[in-house]
């Protein structure tokens, strides 16, 4: 039989047990592994990645400007030396660009300016970015809904993958209701990074989403067939 001072020991580590298990869930994905509760609706914005080799920016301006081949894949993700004339620069020379695929600019007070000039001169004619990340920048509703326009306008744009979450200045519903109008339009979009705040319009969002996914599904099945 227990004695008294080894049942209040079981019952303590009882109660540890169960008060940590409310706090926290198993991850469905497998592996065991436990994971803080997050409410529905709340997303964080991923991680940037890094510039470990701190892109030469003006090397790249020229690069770009010369429609170099080598050149896919721009990273200038939380570059130091990045200013906002480099931003405008590194624009125009996309605006001929027809080798890049991939652009990341990710926390370089990328703004309204920037974003729309981008829209204008780059997003409504490219057709061979497929990523363009622009998180964590200073891109208002009016910055947000000229590249959305744009993207919806060029009929013959590559783009796969957008991401906007995180800016300085909230988007609110103005934002929100401009993605999902102007996703409806674009048949290309597969991943889209934004935090909606009102269901309706992130429902909307997901709809297109799918349906991108499925029309790119389709076309690839044809293609084998």
């Amino acid at each position: 039989l227990l004695n008294s001072k080894k049942c209040f020991c079981i019952a303590a580590i009882i109660v540890v047990i169960i008060m940590s298990g409310a706090r926290t869930r198993v991850d469905s994905s497998g592996g065991g592994m436990r994971q803080p509760i997050q409410l529905p609706g709340m997303e964080k914005a991923r991680q940037p990645v890094e510039n470990p080799q701190e892109t030469d920016i003006e090397e790249s301006i020229v690069i770009l400007q010369e429609n170099d081949p080598s050149l896919t894949d721009l990273n200038l993700n939380n570059h130091p030396m990045i200013d906002s004339d480099l931003i405008d620069q590194v624009i125009d020379a996309l605006s001929d660009n027809t080798q890049l695929s991939k652009l990341h600019m990710v926390n370089v007070k990328f703004s309204e300016d920037h974003a729309i000039a981008f829209a204008e001169k780059v997003l409504r004619t490219n057709r061979t970015l497929t990523v363009v990340n622009l998180e964590s920048n200073r891109i208002t509703p009016k910055g947000i809904k000229a590249i959305m326009r744009a993207i919806a306008e060029n009929k013959d744009i590559a783009l796969r993958e957008l991401r906007l979450v995180n800016q300085y200045y909230p988007g609110g519903a103005r934002a929100e209701a401009d993605i999902a109008k102007y996703l409806e339009k674009n048949m290309t979009i597969v991943k889209l990074g934004y935090t909606f705040t009102l269901p309706s319009y992130r429902a909307k969002a997901d709809k297109f989403i799918m349906r991108n996914t499925d029309l790119g599904r389709k076309k690839r099945a044809s293609i084998t067939v």
